[in-house]
């Protein structure tokens, strides 16, 4: 059974227009054909051209009947981060975050064998986009630094899941080029969102999932399209 030590979480796009806008959202989804993903987010505007944004993602084993009750996969990453963000005219704007987070991955195998993993990520996200009151849409990439930091092992492993455990240290920081497509539909305080992120890595070999998918739904309190 494969296992993977990454997976691309869902990117926060908040495309503020000023400040004191706050986002929350919710969402679930897939990565790969073998996990799901819930997933957590906010986002405030502090000042007319500074955001902070945070979240939550939790990846799983989607189906039991592909990994065995020997056998589990769960992941979990939490970040933070900070940026800039503006106007080109009233409906296309721009933003650029940067962050850092921590994650763990968890994996017992048929063979009786367990990891245990820590990992940290650094991101830089710029993203442009088109935002009106019922429809928002946005093009983003993400350039993260993975670095594994901590690997526990126990039991035994098969062959394969020994070799893939040791390119996790090759090289010693992982680059990343993730671009994403997000679109959100519905009412100014509520949208329904659906967002598709792709993941490469730029050097070495990486087991990993290479595409996530998810829906849920965005609660948001812009003002900008308040009746006056």
């Amino acid at each position: 059974m494969t296992h993977y030590y990454y997976m691309p979480d869902p990117q926060n796009v908040p495309l503020f227009r000023q400040k004191r806008e706050a986002r929350l959202e919710a969402s679930t989804g897939s990565s790969g054909a073998l996990l799901g993903v819930r997933h957590l987010e906010a986002a405030y505007a502090a000042t007319d051209h500074l955001g902070v944004v945070a979240d939550a993602s939790f990846f799983h084993a989607k189906d039991d009947v592909l990994y065995t009750q020997y056998e589990e996969c769960n992941s979990q990453l939490l970040q933070v981060g900070a940026g800039c963000y503006g106007k080109f005219s009233e409906q296309m704007l721009w933003e650029t975050y940067a962050g850092y987070g921590a994650g763990s991955d968890r994996n017992k195998y048929a063979e009786g064998g367990s990891t245990d993993i820590r990992f940290r990520r650094y991101f830089l996200q710029p993203a442009i986009g088109f935002s009106s009151r019922w429809f928002e849409a946005a093009l983003s990439t993400r350039l993260c630094a993975l670095q594994y930091d901590q690997q526990n092992t126990t039991g035994k492993l098969a062959p394969n899941d020994v070799e893939d455990l040791g390119a996790l240290a090759r090289p010693g920081t992982h680059w990343l080029a993730e671009p994403a497509i997000t679109l959100r539909f519905g009412w100014r305080s509520c949208k329904f969102q659906i967002q598709s992120v792709w993941s490469k890595a730029l050097n070495g070999d990486l087991p990993m999932t290479n595409n996530t998918v998810i829906m849920g739904l965005q609660f948001n309190s812009n003002s900008a399209f308040k009746p006056e």
